[in-house]
């Protein structure tokens, strides 16, 4: 049987409100986690690698390589207080209350601000009809599937 790649509306309701939650640590939850490409808790230098690679190195240049496994050591050096080789999920979570940029540090995940307020505000005064219907359309539009018919 084939698996289905669709994101359900209740997966896409939860990003959404992962995005807009208030709470830091439920956005560096899921920031770790999608970093965290083994699901074992940990930021290996080979996921390091793996996020930083296609925005830094092109196919090729042994050079940049050079330079990004320098990146990673460096990284290592400042964020693996516990000295074990890899990025824990607490180490990563100090950090980032100590500055909020480092939510970002291998890579961008969450949406811009703007672009979370944007949706908000078109989700203000609707029904919660009209609020899932909107849901699927927004998905659509990420993921290029086929429009639902419209609501009546």
């Amino acid at each position: 049987m084939k698996e289905s790649r669709l994101l359900r509306v209740e997966d896409y309701a939860k990003l959404i409100c992962i995005f807009y939650s208030k709470k830091l640590d439920v956005k560096i939850d899921f920031v770790f986690s999608v970093y965290d490409f083994y699901q074992d808790f940990n930021i290996s230098p080979m996921e390091m690698t793996a996020l930083l690679q296609t925005a830094i190195v092109s196919p090729g240049d042994d050079e940049a390589l050079d330079q990004l496994k320098e990146l990673v050591d460096m990284v290592l050096q400042v964020f693996d207080t516990d000295g074990d080789g890899m990025i824990s999920l607490g180490e990563f979570r100090h950090f980032v209350h100590q500055n909020i940029l480092y939510i970002q540090l291998l890579g961008q995940v969450l949406p811009h601000k703007e672009i979370i307020d944007s949706f908000m505000d078109n989700l203000k005064n609707k029904s919660a009809l009209e609020v899932r219907s909107e849901f699927l359309f927004e998905r659509t539009d990420c993921l290029s599937e086929p429009r639902p018919p419209q609501l009546p």
